[in-house]
């Protein structure tokens, strides 16, 4: 959702005013604190991953149904965000 606020302000508004949020960046926090509670947000390293893995994870998220993300998406950014 960060990574996507640029291009898609519409709908990620949409999305912020479900969890109660005024703003974008509140409804990212609020996601990001959903997810912590619900116990979803978890390293890589949790499924056996190493730092040396994010490039092939990288490679590997970069398929043809990324080109559905409102923001272009390049191998650089998956591995900005892993």
């Amino acid at each position: 959702m960060k990574f996507n606020s640029g291009a898609s302000k519409t709908k990620l508004m949409k999305i912020a005013r479900a969890t109660g949020a005024k703003t974008i960046p509140e409804g990212i926090k609020n996601i990001q604190n959903l997810i912590k509670k619900t116990g979803l947000a978890k390293p890589l390293k949790a499924y056996g991953a190493k730092r040396a893995d994010i490039p092939k994870v990288a490679g590997m998220a970069i398929s043809p149904r990324i080109m559905n993300n409102p923001r272009p998406v390049k191998e650089k950014d998956v591995k900005a965000i892993l």
